[in-house]
């Protein structure tokens, strides 16, 4: 019985991944949307502009942070 539980979940799983990567996805930095999970990832490290924008204020913030540590 183990092993047809093992595979039912198995089948759950690739379920989920499967319609997820077919889900029609908006980019929660920038709001352009119509991107399935790999195209969302892809405009995200890519394209998207207002993540660029977030990550490099989120640096700028660790770096302020790490020299007002040292003094």
């Amino acid at each position: 019985i183990k092993p047809m539980l093992a595979d039912f979940a198995g089948n759950i799983l690739m379920n989920i991944i499967m319609n997820n990567l077919k889900r029609i996805m908006k980019c929660p930095f920038c709001g352009e949307d119509d991107f399935d999970l790999v195209g969302l990832k892809y405009h995200i490290l890519n394209y998207c502009k207002v993540y660029d924008e977030v990550k490099m204020l989120h640096t700028l913030q660790y770096k302020e942070k790490e020299t007002n540590a040292k003094q």
